[in-house]
C-alpha cells in the first residue's frame, strides 16, 4: 500500500500534511484553514473522484495534477478568496459531475475546459465578482442540471448555449445586475423546475423560451423593473407552484394563462402599481394558499373567484385604495388564517367573515 503527502500552509503558518493512500477515491480538505495546499501528489491518484477543498482561505489553487485524475468526478472550491483559477487540467477529467467555484472572489473564469465534461451536472459560480461570463461551452455539456450564478455583477447573460439542455432543472440568477437576458425561443428546457431571475435590473423579459418548460414549479422575476410582462407562454407549465412579480412596475397582468396551472399554491403581485386585476382564472386554482395583492393602486376587487381556493391560508390586500369588500366568497375558505386589508378606505365589511382576521 503505497502513502503519499499532501502539503498544506495554514492560515497561521503552520505546516500541514495529510497522508492519503495512492489509491483514495475521496479527498476532503475543508475546514483546514488553508491558504496554500500543493497539490502535486494527486498525480499518482488515478482513483481519485472527489476532492473538497472548500471552506479554506485559498488564494490561488494549481490544479494541472488532476489531469491525471481521469475518475474525478466532484470538485469544490467553494467558500475560498480565490480571484483567478485555471480549469485546463479538467478537459482531462471526463466524468466531471460537480463543480462547485462559489463564494470566491472571480472577476471572470474561462469555461472553455468543460465542454470535454459532457457528465458535468452541476456547475455553481455564485457569490462571486462575475460581470460576465461565456456559457458557450456548456453547448457540449447536455447532462447539465443545475446553474448557478446568483450574487454575481452580471449586466446581461446569453443563455442561448443552453436552449438545448434537456435536463436542466435549476437556473439561478438572482442578484445580479441584468438588464437584458438573451436566451432562444426554442429553448428545449423540458426538465426545468425553478427560475430564479428575481432583484436584477430587468424592465422586460420574453417567456416565450419556458413554453416547453412542463415541468417548471417556481419563477421569481420579483424586484426588478419591470412594465409588463405576458404569461402565455406558462400556460402549458401545469406543475407550476409559485410565482412571484412582487416589486415590480407593473400596471397591469393578465392572468389568464393561471387557469391552466391547477398547483398553483403562491401569487405574489404586491409592490407593483396595479389599478385593477382580474381574479377569475384563480377559479381553477384550488390549490391555491397565498395570493399577495398588497400595496398597489387596487379601487376594486372582485373575490368571488376565490371561492373554491378551500386550501387560501393568506389574502394580503392593504395598502390599496379599497372603499368597498365583498367577503362573502371567503366563507368557504376554512383555512384561511390572515386577512390583511390595512391601509385602505374601508367603510363596512362582514363581521361573520372578521372573525377569521387577524389583521386588519
Amino acid at each position: 500500500m503505497t502513502i503519499i503527502n499532501i502539503i498544506g500552509t495554514k492560515t497561521n503558518g503552520e505546516t500541514v500534511k495529510k497522508e492519503i493512500k495512492k489509491d483514495i477515491k475521496k479527498l476532503s480538505l475543508s475546514f483546514s484553514q488553508l491558504v496554500k495546499v500543493d497539490l502535486s501528489s494527486l498525480t499518482q491518484c488515478q482513483e481519485l473522484m472527489v476532492l473538497d477543498l472548500s471552506f479554506n482561505q485559498l488564494t490561488e489553487i494549481d490544479l494541472s495534477p488532476l489531469s491525471s485524475s481521469p475518475k474525478l468526478q466532484e470538485l469544490y472550491l467553494y467558500k475560498n478568496q480565490l480571484s483567478k483559477v485555471g480549469l485546463e487540467p479538467l478537459a482531462q477529467c471526463q466524468q466531471l459531475k460537480k463543480l462547485s467555484l462559489s463564494e470566491n472572489r472571480f472577476a471572470s473564469v474561462n469555461l472553455t475546459p468543460l465542454k470535454n465534461c459532457r457528465e458535468l451536472q452541476m456547475l455553481a459560480l455564485s457569490e462571486n465578482q462575475l460581470s460576465k461570463v461565456d456559457l458557450a461551452p456548456l453547448n457540449s455539456c447536455q447532462k447539465l442540471q443545475t446553474l448557478l450564478l446568483s450574487k454575481n455583477q452580471l449586466v446581461k447573460v446569453d443563455l442561448t448555449p443552453l436552449k438545448n439542455s434537456t435536463n436542466l432543472q435549476m437556473l439561478h440568477l438572482h442578484k445580479n445586475q441584468l438588464r437584458t437576458l438573451n436566451f432562444s425561443p426554442e429553448c428545449n428546457w423540458q426538465s426545468l423546475q425553478m427560475f430564479n431571475l428575481h432583484t436584477n435590473q430587468l424592465r422586460a423579459v420574453e417567456l416565450t423560451p419556458l413554453q416547453k418548460s412542463k415541468e417548471l414549479r417556481m419563477l421569481a422575476l420579483y424586484n426588478n423593473h419591470l412594465t409588463e410582462i405576458d404569461l402565455s407562454p406558462i400556460s402549458g407549465c401545469q406543475k407550476l407552484q409559485g410565482l412571484f412579480l412582487s416589486e415590480n412596475q407593473l400596471s397591469k397582468v393578465d392572468l389568464s394563462p393561471l387557469s391552466k396551472c391547477p398547483e398553483l399554491r403562491e401569487l405574489k403581485l404586491d409592490n407593483n402599481q396595479l389599478v385593477e386585476v382580474d381574479l377569475s382564472p384563480l377559479n381553477e386554482c384550488k390549490n391555491l394558499e397565498a395570493l399577495s395583492l398588497d400595496n398597489n393602486w387596487l379601487s376594486v376587487v372582485d373575490l368571488s373567484p376565490l371561492a373554491k381556493c378551500q386550501e387560501l391560508q393568506g389574502l394580503y390586500l392593504n395598502n390599496n385604495q379599497l372603499t368597498a369588500l365583498d367577503l362573502l366568497p371567503l366563507s368557504n375558505c376554512q383555512k384561511l388564517m390572515e386577512l390583511d386589508l390595512r391601509g385602505n378606505q374601508l367603510v363596512e365589511l362582514d363581521n361573520t367573515i372578521l372573525k377569521k382576521i387577524i389583521k386588519i
